[in-house]
């Protein structure tokens, strides 16, 4: 019974941490000693939280991983079993990455069949690659995912500006067959030996907003294997906006022509997929975007304008929030600066209620960036498309006094023109701090007294929440900065397999995602 009760106990100490209602910080000179999962009692500097066993079972036969594993933690109120940060356990993800071996994409492994096409002594291409040009360029490839997305979520696939870009970069990718895919793990930057794995049909490369699918030219030998691995790739790609990956399946492996037919099999529900990648393009300047999906970096971070961009404009109508699309006119914000954000820079372009245009000069704090799929992408790395305008973060002070000094010209301005209501600001603004002293490494020291010292403001009532009952938005505040003690804003990567949105409770980004499972499909190469 002796080991039950510790395993009660180890769980009571991870419930009550999550459970406090003010922020838990362990002083970093006193060692932390928690049970791995061999339920062994060691100093957390010698242990992982595996989060990502696909990848930690290599590492464990590889007998390259140094780290024991943490006992696992019992799951949060959003089902994720990740230890509290202030228990400063690392999680594997931050540690390892998967990644395509480099002689892959080496002309001595390429598809004889595709390079004899590609240099014009071959007639016809790769059978593969045919098959797989055919369907992604296709309209009904596009109309096919956006059914299944109005299916799952009943709204228009143009509601959410995320999915139409990330399946517009879907239908453009770059298709290459090779004979053999092979992946390595790097742990802490460096490769570790014996961890290779050849078991891997197909790849989705990400390089500089750029999508190359690589496809193993086995794969036709294993029909059913390479389309499961294919549909759950595409939907990592989508978000996964499409919880039935059956379904995804059943589009690729049958010929474009017959996608409807077998979408109507499955009894997938039909909608108008007119004009489905054009996004948010057609829709009119004023239009009313709040019940509208759009990621959580669109409405967390501040960055950029440019003139005759496209916007969301948050404003308050009979105290609450409304977000409508918007043009910028003029926006004389300059980069790579501190920029005031209680002052009114931008200039907007909006349609009013009676059809009329008008042009409003409006705070920073109003306006949110709609990203494209490679400015999403160049947030969590180093990379940033040609093709895409670059992001540019606003700056933040770096001194604690000048930080405090800026967050109060801040809220004291939001609340005398009431622009926002008092919580969406202060998620937006905490949110954004996390990713630059954070995410970005610049002073993460900072972002927990900075985040403090913002429920201070609030609680000394010069910011009013509009809206809401000042303690409701305080509380509201307060449960945001102890979200970010066991969630990071920060996505973890791996085949760009983005973590469940931060946050998504209190933003307009939340779905409740319909789980309906089905089978079915017609053999492709037969």
């Amino acid at each position: 019974h002796f080991l039950q009760v510790c395993k009660d106990a180890y769980n009571a100490l991870i419930l009550l941490i999550r459970r406090r209602s003010s922020i838990v910080v362990i002083q970093p000179d006193r060692k932390i000693y928690l049970p791995s999962e061999d339920y062994e009692l060691l100093e957390v500097s010698q242990l992982v939280h595996n989060d990502i066993p696909w990848i930690a079972t290599r590492l464990q036969e590889s007998q390259q991983l140094r780290y024991k594993f943490l006992c696992p933690p019992p799951p949060d109120n959003k089902g994720q079993k990740i230890p509290p940060p202030c228990l400063r356990v690392k999680l594997l993800s931050k540690l390892a990455v998967e990644e395509l071996h480099k002689n892959v994409c080496d002309r001595i492994n390429k598809c004889k069949d595709q390079e004899l096409y590609d240099i014009g002594k071959r007639l016809n291409n790769c059978q593969l690659v045919s098959a797989l040009q055919d369907t992604f360029t296709s309209k009904e490839f596009s109309k096919g995912i956006g059914r299944l997305y109005w299916h799952e979520h009943q709204k228009h696939p143009k509601s959410n500006t995320s999915f139409c870009l990330a399946l517009k970069a879907a239908t453009e990718l770059s298709i290459q067959c090779v004979n053999c895919i092979e992946t390595i793990v790097k742990f802490n930057g460096k490769e570790v030996p014996g961890a290779e794995d050849k078991t891997h049909l197909c790849h989705l490369k990400v390089e500089a907003g750029n999508l190359t699918l690589i496809v193993a030219h086995k794969a036709q030998h294993s029909e059913d294997l390479f389309w499961e691995q294919l549909a759950a790739i595409v939907n990592k790609h989508l978000d996964r906006c499409i919880p039935n990956e059956s379904h995804i399946k059943a589009i690729l492996r049958c010929h474009p022509n017959n996608i409807q037919d077998v979408l109507d099999k499955r009894e997938i529900s039909t909608f108008d997929t007119k004009s489905l990648q054009s996004g948010s393009e057609e829709l009119e300047i004023g239009s009313d975007l709040s019940d509208m999906t759009f990621s959580k970096e669109e409405l967390l971070i501040i960055c950029n304008f440019e003139e005759g961009e496209k916007v969301l404009y948050h404003s308050l109508k009979e105290g609450k929030p409304v977000f409508s699309l918007a043009k910028i006119v003029e926006c004389p914000l300059k980069n790579n600066m501190i920029v005031s954000l209680s002052d009114k820079y931008i200039k907007l372009h909006i349609d009013t209620n009676k059809g009329q245009h008008a042009f409003l000069t409006v705070s920073l704090l109003q306006v949110y960036k709609i990203l494209s799929t490679s400015q999403r992408q160049s947030l969590t790395s180093d990379h940033s498309s040609r093709f895409s305008t670059p992001l540019i973060m606003a700056m933040l002070p770096e001194q604690k006094d000048e930080l405090s000094k800026w967050l109060r010209q801040i809220f004291l301005y939001n609340g005398r023109y009431s622009c926002c209501s008092a919580s969406q600001l202060s998620q937006r603004i905490i949110a954004h701090m996390h990713y630059v002293f954070v995410t970005r490494n610049k002073c993460p020291d900072l972002f927990l007294p900075a985040a403090r010292f913002i429920v201070k403001i609030m609680n000394e009532g010069e910011s009013p929440a509009c809206h809401q009952k000042p303690d409701d938005a305080i509380k509201e505040v307060t449960d945001v900065i102890r979200s970010f003690e066991e969630l990071s804003i920060e996505d973890d990567i791996v085949f760009g397999e983005p973590r469940s949105p931060l946050l998504a409770d209190k933003m307009p980004t939340a779905i409740d995602y319909k789980r309906q499972m089905s089978t079915g499909g017609s053999n492709r190469f037969s």
